[in-house]
């Protein structure tokens, strides 16, 4: 996925269209924040922290704080910038960082999209363009199993996946690595804390820490 980003070509070599680089940043986003689909939908690209060490965002909903309790609690998507492939022995890091930060900003200054609050719309029948209102989770579904084909994933795989797994697999993986429960709570709001200001800088290093370790583990 990585790869596929930072080269905006197919395996080949035929050019991925925008909303399919943009789903694959999408599910890049979900699996670094341990997030649901649904949260990445009720959030605005406007709310972006971007810190030197990872991309932060507000979901105005999401399933983990109850809906009685939102105005006392802010749930907080945290997206470690690091990179799988520079975890790889014998391959070259693939930065997906900037060319995320370039969507990023494009959705947060154009005047179509300024103000959504959901983080993907609705595309153009060939990919290539954006529409602004939210996309149907059954058009999102299809158009993940076509940029995954894209890059490079076999089709059987391909057509395998979901909106589902990428919330878990860094879970999982600290499972198998025997990363405590009390420390993978803070991986995608599996925790109930309320946010403070300690919470979060405290959830930044934990979440950083995590994704290092375990990473440095399946080497």
């Amino acid at each position: 996925i990585e790869e596929a980003i930072v080269s905006g070509c197919d395996t080949q070599g035929n050019v991925i269209p925008a909303g399919c680089i943009w789903m694959l940043i999408i599910l890049r986003l979900l699996t670094g924040a341990s997030a649901r689909w649904s949260d990445l939908m009720h959030t605005s690209p406007a709310s972006l922290i971007d810190t030197a060490e990872s991309f932060e965002f507000l979901p105005w909903r999401t399933k983990t704080v109850k809906k009685s309790k939102r105005k006392k609690k802010q749930a907080i998507l945290i997206i470690p910038k690091i990179c799988f492939s520079e975890f790889c022995e014998g391959k070259r890091k693939y930065d997906w960082v900037p060319v995320a930060q370039d969507y990023l900003r494009f959705f947060r200054e154009s005047e179509a999209f300024k103000d959504m609050d959901y983080m993907f719309p609705a595309v153009t029948r060939d990919m290539k363009a954006f529409i602004p209102r939210p996309c149907s989770d059954s058009m999102a579904l299809r158009i993940i199993h076509d940029s995954l084909q894209r890059a490079g994933v076999p089709r059987e795989q391909a057509l395998e996946m979901s909106f589902h797994g990428w919330r878990a697999l860094i879970n999982e993986w600290g499972f198998q690595q025997l990363i405590p429960k009390s420390t993978r709570t803070f991986l995608g709001n599996w925790g109930s804390e309320e946010m403070t200001d300690t919470y979060t800088r405290q959830k930044r290093k934990v979440v950083k820490d995590i994704w290092e370790q375990v990473l440095t583990g399946i080497r």
